[in-house]
């Protein structure tokens, strides 16, 4: 059975991704809106790359951050050399508008 910690580094909003230049059609009307499912410092863990389950949030891991991050978790799974072995790696949601960026490491 293998467990990855998944840790929420940062949320970020339009502003900081786009600066100044929001695109007019995307849905977020407030430039400073940031997810509101995490916050910085959550951590959640993954069994067998299953989905995560909270260990000091108090709210469910996003739904479509996992669909994004899933490949991550399995690679982290196999210790693929994608992020090199026992070595933490990034996966970020693609929430073009308030993207969040997780830290993920194998927890023995």
């Amino acid at each position: 059975m293998s467990k990855i910690k998944i840790t929420v580094v940062r949320g970020l909003t339009s502003r900081e991704i786009f600066g100044d230049d929001i695109p007019e059609h995307l849905p977020n009307s407030n430039p400073d809106r940031k997810c509101g499912y995490h916050v910085a410092g959550q951590e959640y863990v993954s069994v067998d790359h299953g989905y995560p389950e909270p260990v000091n949030a108090e709210r469910r891991f996003c739904h479509w951050a996992f669909a994004d991050i899933q490949k991550y978790l399995v690679f982290m799974d196999f210790e693929n050399e994608l992020y090199g072995r026992g070595k933490p790696g990034y996966a970020a949601c693609t929430d073009g508008t308030a993207t969040v960026v997780f830290r993920l490491e194998r927890v023995k």
